[in-house]
C-alpha cells in the first residue's frame, strides 16, 4: 500500500479507498507539502505515522484510531 504523497505538487489531503463500495474518500493530511518515505507501525487498533521526508527530515508521530471497542455487559 502506498503511503504519503507530494512528490511533484502541493499535498492537502490523502485518499482512504473503500473496496466494499470501491469508493475513494479524502481525508485531511496532517503535513502538507512533500510527506514521503515516512514508517508505518500498527497495533490492534491504532496506525502511527512516523518520521519521513518532506524538503528536510520530519519529526512527526501521528496516531490514527482504525477501529474502536465498545464493552457492553450482559444483563442479569
Amino acid at each position: 500500500m502506498p503511503v504519503g504523497g507530494g512528490w511533484e505538487s502541493y499535498l492537502a489531503f490523502n485518499e482512504r479507498y473503500e473496496p466494499n463500495a470501491d469508493v475513494w474518500h479524502a481525508f485531511e493530511t496532517p503535513v502538507t507539502g512533500q510527506w514521503r518515505n515516512l514508517g508505518l507501525a500498527a497495533t490492534d487498533v491504532c496506525l502511527y505515522a512516523i518520521g519521513g521526508w518532506g524538503g528536510d527530515y520530519l519529526a512527526v508521530n501521528e496516531e490514527y484510531q482504525a477501529l474502536f471497542r465498545v464493552f457492553i455487559p450482559a444483563s442479569p
